[in-house]
């Protein structure tokens, strides 16, 4: 028993890993983690017809080539099929998600996987950072729901080196020079930078990033 539950535990840690590497390639790639979120279910995986988004094709591709992801994969479908089935029969179709099935390919899953590497590298950015002096770059754009977010990035010397890193990317609620200069020191005390550190900015020039007079710094 205790043979096949340490079994079962490698096996776990396994897909993790993999799903690790994959979200790690995405995110290099600059590729987008998920698609339609009605093509997105296990049940839907033998459906060659439908794309379920980056990251679940690649998980797919890569089971064709690993027999530990083959057979967690092939388990996920078989008991979200059975999980559709049983909510078909009891009329309780809009239930989302993956409900208490654990098969790590979920958006959740995702989504945690995403904010622990996250964390990682805003806790090497600091250790790297120290506290030197920086500079900063701030720019804001709307993206496709029409909500405007601002990414902030720091410059800095590492070892000689210098490194420009994007540290966050925030939601703007006001693009006046006020408030966008509250959310950058509000950004930075919550994440435990030090803001007097700054000796330069740049922007796009635009006024309320470089204005005279109402502008972020």
């Amino acid at each position: 028993m205790m043979v096949v539950k340490r079994q079962e535990t490698e096996n776990n840690m396994h897909v993790l890993k993999e799903v690790f590497e994959i979200i790690k390639f995405l995110g290099r790639q600059n590729l987008p983690y998920r698609g339609s979120a009605s093509n997105e279910t296990i049940s839907n995986f033998d459906d060659i017809l439908i794309n379920k988004g980056n990251f679940l094709e690649i998980f797919q591709f890569a089971s064709k080539k690993d027999a530990i992801l083959h057979k967690h994969l092939r388990q996920a479908i078989k008991n979200s099929k059975l999980r559709k089935e049983r909510l078909e029969k009891n009329k309780n179709l809009n239930s989302k998600g993956q409900g208490s099935l654990v098969t790590f390919l979920s958006k959740t899953t995702v989504d945690k996987v995403i904010s622990g590497i996250l964390k990682a590298i805003r806790n090497k950015i600091k250790n790297e950072l120290g506290d030197q002096n920086f500079s900063i770059q701030m720019d804001s754009t709307q993206d496709v729901g029409v909500m405007d977010q601002a990414s902030i990035c720091v410059r800095y010397i590492n070892d000689g080196d210098i490194k420009e890193r994007l540290f966050a990317i925030v939601q703007v609620k006001s693009s006046k020079g006020k408030e966008l200069y509250k959310l950058l020191k509000d950004c930075f005390f919550e994440h435990g930078l030090n803001f007097s550190n700054i000796i330069g900015e740049s922007s796009d020039g635009a006024n309320n990033m470089s204005g005279q007079f109402s502008g972020l710094l």
